[in-house]
């Protein structure tokens, strides 16, 4: 029996939000934020062959119409 992944916890400092729509806002002018996170939680590497992943299934075409 194989143990559960522990998962990494960081703590982000992010201004107060007075709506949802706000916050949207500021994660969508702010991606690094996370994007450092995540390299803090898991390494850069990591980081660097999740997106890599990501945009090579993303450029192949799925044959579905």
């Amino acid at each position: 029996m194989s143990r559960p992944k522990r998962v990494p916890q960081v703590r982000l400092r992010t201004p107060k939000f007075r709506s949802e729509a706000e916050e949207a806002d500021w994660w969508d002018a702010h991606p690094e934020v996370i994007t450092k996170a995540f390299e803090r939680a898991y390494g850069k590497k990591a980081v660097k062959r999740s997106i890599q992943g990501r945009l090579n299934r993303a450029s192949k075409p799925t044959g579905k119409r």
